[in-house]
């Protein structure tokens, strides 16, 4: 169990939420990049770091695997809103696999006056 299982659930946690299909088409959500001139709004996830974490109970680490679910819209009310819906859809969700939990979340414009939030959560597995 690794990637080959966090890559598909950590896009289903939101493509199988209405509300978050309400506000952003699941074609609209996407692994690492979003093609420029994509139509806003979107979602984009990132597999950042790794940890392996010692436990006591088994000679394997605990394996904590970071995703970054970024929410890009043209408006700031737009962005709160599905951030809040994909934030919800996050909690809600119950995994065989993993223990999930947030981490993180902030909020950016850059210079284009794309709204742009990210949502930091925790997907770890104990061997």
């Amino acid at each position: 169990m690794s990637l080959i299982n966090l890559i598909p659930e950590a896009r289903s946690i939101l493509t199988s939420d209405s509300s978050v299909t309400a506000e952003v088409a699941a074609n609209k959500i996407s692994f690492a990049q979003r093609p420029q001139g994509d139509q806003l709004p979107g979602i984009t996830i990132d597999v950042g770091t790794v940890e392996y974490e010692p436990t006591m109970q088994s000679p394997n680490a605990a394996t904590v695997y970071r995703v970054d679910y970024r929410i890009f819209s043209n408006k700031a009310e737009s962005a709160a809103t599905i951030h809040e819906a994909v934030k919800a859809a996050i909690i809600d969700y119950s995994s065989s696999t993993f223990l999930i939990r947030l981490f993180d979340e902030n909020y950016f414009v850059d210079v284009d006056l794309i709204h742009r939030t990210t949502i930091s959560v925790t997907f770890e597995i104990s061997e």
